[in-house]
């Protein structure tokens, strides 16, 4: 019994930290230490009664992830490694959990629940950054198609912040046309709570408030399945897109068609598909990154072997969700893609290196508007 004591007394610290800081439940510290909830009580019961060590949350006074500067150096060296156009990267401090792999864990873990708020406020963060190079990249008459996401829309939040700052900036664009690239529920961070939803109709609307592009410039896709009622967009007749603005999906975890409670995922024709993908990767963690998506067109990563299974959830999932022809987002004169962390890395890497031919991004009109972390992790990696 005294080897007992003596072995929890030697992890007192961590044990009180876990309980009074990062809110673990007895039953969550019983599991983990091999105690029950009752003796774990009593025995942190006794250590706070002897003042046995003090207590103090740091944590709230810590900054969150912001961009300190743009690394030309790892810009330019990204771009020469691969065959992406431009690379714009950031240096983002604080970041720092982002960059780990506790995503993976449980949902209610708190090494988890402080991963997914980090890779929000990662997203963030490249938002900002992406919303000066897109704010340089305007000009009059333009196309933009928009996605979803929370790259694209943290781009435009921080888009609207400049427009604050520098309302000259953003004035005059009101002949930009505007479209939506893709469906979609009504899309969310991971942790983070936003004032709105990151859907590409959602997205749509905010960017032609802050330029001030009429209705009449914008379409919608309104829907997000292709079963439901829909007006027909006609983009035989439309002009080219001179700009897109998407993300990076990865289908695993956190992705909204693993999480979201409408009824088109959960019943709807996408289900049994999502279903395979997530037995495929309960069974196989390796399969974890092994799809990935840009407005919503999913393709399987890296030109590995894959399970025919997933090969046809991915077939399935693409004839059902609304979007434009792929070849729409490949002849836009630039994609300005907003993506980074160690969510993101894997699918990356691939991408760049030409291992995902049924992208549907051209590389050689692709900006990559990323965070250092991310850029250093994929110069040790392409090939």
């Amino acid at each position: 019994m005294s080897d007992d004591v003596d072995d929890l007394d030697g992890e007192a610290l961590e044990i009180a930290t876990r309980y009074l800081l990062d809110r673990w439940t007895l039953k969550q510290l019983a599991d983990s230490y091999h105690r029950s909830p009752a003796t774990l009580h009593r025995r942190l019961a006794k250590w706070l009664d002897d003042r046995r060590f003090e207590l103090a949350d740091t944590r709230a006074a810590q900054t969150h992830p912001r961009v300190v500067d743009i690394d030309e150096h790892l810009s330019d060296a990204l771009s020469d490694r691969s065959d992406i156009w431009r690379a714009h990267v950031a240096v983002i401090e604080g970041a720092g959990e982002a960059y780990s792999e506790e995503y993976l864990g449980p949902d209610d873990g708190v090494d988890a629940q402080r991963a997914f708020e980090a890779h929000d406020r990662l997203h963030q963060a490249l938002g900002q950054a992406a919303s000066s190079y897109f704010a340089s990249r305007l000009r009059r008459g333009m196309t933009i198609g928009v996605s979803s996401g929370r790259g694209v829309g943290f781009l435009i939040m921080g888009l609207a912040d400049l427009a604050q700052e520098r309302p000259s900036l953003l004035r005059g664009y009101r002949s930009i046309q505007i479209e939506s690239l893709c469906g979609g529920a009504r899309v969310g961070a991971w942790a983070l709570p936003t004032v709105r939803a990151l859907d590409a109709d959602e997205n749509v609307f905010q960017l032609s408030s802050i330029l001030g592009v009429p209705r009449s410039g914008v379409t919608y896709m309104r829907g997000w399945i292709s079963g439901e009622q829909r007006h027909d967009v006609g983009y035989s007749d439309s002009p080219d897109l001179d700009m897109a603005l998407v993300g990076l999906e990865v289908l695993n975890t956190r992705h909204q068609f693993f999480l979201h409670h409408d009824q088109n995922v959960q019943l709807g024709a996408i289900a049994p598909y999502i279903e395979t993908l997530k037995e495929l990767q309960a069974d196989e963690p390796a399969l974890l990154d092994s799809v990935a998506g840009i407005a919503h067109h999913f393709f399987p990563t890296g030109g590995r072997e894959y399970p025919g299974s997933l090969l046809r959830a991915v077939e399935g999932i693409n004839k059902e969700v609304l979007v434009v022809p792929p070849e729409r987002i490949r002849t836009a004169d630039e994609v300005i893609m907003v993506a980074g962390g160690a969510q993101k890395l894997n699918a990356l890497v691939d991408l760049l290196d030409g291992r995902c031919p049924s992208a549907p991004v051209n590389l050689e009109n692709l900006t990559l508007v990323t965070d250092a972390w991310t850029a250093e992790q994929m110069l040790g990696r392409l090939g």
